[in-house]
């Protein structure tokens, strides 16, 4: 699923328009290094189109320990915490992203409670389906549709099934948004 939809299905269309407004398209080829592990990053993503890996030293090279496709933010755990990534991010393809940096998100966050109260709760739900993501992936007590993926819908509240259409739809906006910008 979208992380980003978790976020965005918090905020009002307000806190999306600043966004959009604050937000700047990114164009990335292949290997193009978005956060390097144990590096400062001033920016938040989030995957418009394209691919991205996630990845760790191991025995003095990279290992990929993730993908992250379309819907994917990146770089919030680093702006909540205020530390240094523990991973390195890059383009796997070619891949267009949204970026707002990370002083303006802080300003604003400051600025707006509200807005704040909406990006943190949403940030929090993102953080622990992540989690909880994580767990499952070694354990066995995954549940699973007649197709054999896992069902996610059986994990979501309904209150959050709620938001995740109007989500959807301001991803969709973004997205559109930023594409028609040059």
């Amino acid at each position: 699923m979208r992380r980003v939809l978790y976020v965005l299905g918090q905020l009002s269309d307000e806190n999306i328009e600043w966004m959009i407004g604050k937000g700047k398209k990114k164009q990335a080829p292949a290997g193009t290094v978005l956060i390097e592990e144990g590096k400062a990053s001033d920016l938040v993503y989030i995957v418009l189109d394209g691919l991205l890996g996630v990845f760790i030293k191991s025995g003095g090279r990279d290992q990929q320990i993730a993908s992250r496709g379309s819907g994917e933010i990146l770089g919030e755990m680093s702006f909540i915490d205020d530390t240094l990534p523990t991973a390195t991010v890059k383009t796997v393809e070619p891949s267009v992203l949204f970026t707002l940096r990370k002083s303006e998100l802080a300003a604003q966050l400051e600025a707006d409670r509200d807005f704040a109260a909406r990006f943190y709760k949403g940030i929090a739900i993102s953080l622990s389906y992540r989690l909880r993501e994580s767990m499952e992936q070694g354990g066995s007590n995954k549940r699973q549709s007649s197709g054999g993926e896992i069902d996610e819908s059986e994990e979501l509240d309904a209150s959050l099934l709620d938001s995740l259409y109007l989500a959807g739809l301001r991803f969709d906006r973004i997205v559109r948004r930023m594409m028609e910008s040059g």
